[in-house]
């Protein structure tokens, strides 16, 4: 791992932390305050938050290395007819083959949840030959399906 940068409307600079476990093959991110509302007095921009990561691994040349999933955690809490999704979309910097995973939660709901996503029928795998980022753009958001007074996080 050569490098992590990261930002947006849900990860603000100095939000994020990561480490690497001595194999190397998995790291950690934990986001402090990465969470989006909606309800009462709360402002429409609040309903949607999204943070870009891009990971510069190091990685020898000839070998290439794929996403096989990772794992979500957080907190929902949300009304009755106020539903939430926690989307991740996966690519590598100039290139176009991407891969994405989407969890859904439907109010009434009030739980920690965490949530292995799993993403091999459209695996991205590293470009031959080159080094490039990859880049995760993951978001938060939260509708009022059926219920225009609704609350969650």
């Amino acid at each position: 791992l050569k490098g992590i940068s990261y930002g947006g409307t849900g990860c603000t600079q100095g939000s994020m932390r990561f480490s690497v476990p001595i194999n190397s093959t998995r790291f950690v991110m934990a986001f402090g305050g990465y969470a989006a509302s909606i309800g009462p007095g709360v402002s429409v921009i609040e309903s949607r938050k999204n943070c870009q990561i891009n990971i510069n691994l190091d990685y020898p040349m000839g070998y290439q290395y794929a996403v096989d999933g990772n794992t979500y955690s957080g907190y929902v809490s949300l009304e009755e007819g106020v539903s939430a999704i926690h989307k991740s979309i996966y690519y590598f910097s100039g290139y176009e083959q991407q891969g994405s995973t989407q969890s859904n939660f439907t109010g009434p709901y009030s739980a920690p949840y965490a949530v292995k996503d799993s993403i091999p029928d459209e695996q991205v795998w590293s470009p031959c030959g080159s080094s490039v980022p990859l880049n995760i753009n993951n978001q938060v958001r939260i509708s009022r399906a059926s219920n225009s007074t609704g609350s969650g996080t």
